[in-house]
């Protein structure tokens, strides 16, 4: 939680912290820790989409992370989905609110607005790494109360 967090929990006060540190610990097993804490949450708002019965069956990579075949794998075998990279350029929220003001300005019809971009490649869960990932996003679920008890 770099920044609050919205789903599920709407703890705009909540702050991450790095457990099981030692004396081995390095750059890297830091930096991936964060990675995997952002796709926690990730999951935590995949999971609550989903008990409303909304079950993506794919789902669009986008923004600068989209560039880590790490991030990327770790997110589509969290969520059980693969993940479409687009060939080129940024879509994001400013794009998806432009194009709403244009549906809105206009009367286009939103089929027609929201074009999908071309897809350059797609990344699949890994079924072997699904356990591991799993037991790790259980422990993220798990400390929430301790880090809310700390705050």
């Amino acid at each position: 939680y770099l920044s609050g967090e919205r789903t599920p929990h709407n703890d705009p006060e909540i702050r991450g912290g790095l457990t099981g540190l030692s004396a081995a610990t390095t750059r890297a097993d830091i930096t991936r820790a964060v990675l995997e804490g952002v796709a926690f949450g990730l999951r935590d708002s995949f999971d609550a989409l989903s008990a409303t019965g909304t079950r993506p069956d794919r789902i669009l990579a986008i923004g600068g992370g989209s560039a880590s075949q790490y991030w990327l794998t770790l997110i589509a075998t969290l969520f059980g989905v693969p993940l479409q990279v687009p060939a080129s350029g940024e879509f994001g929220a400013a794009l998806g609110a432009a194009r709403l003001g244009m549906i809105a300005a206009t009367g286009v019809a939103p089929d027609s607005a929201f074009t999908p971009p071309e897809i350059r490649g797609e990344v699949h869960p890994d079924g072997a790494l699904s356990a591991s990932f799993e037991d790790a996003y259980q422990g993220f679920r798990a400390a929430y109360p301790g880090l809310k008890e700390i705050q």
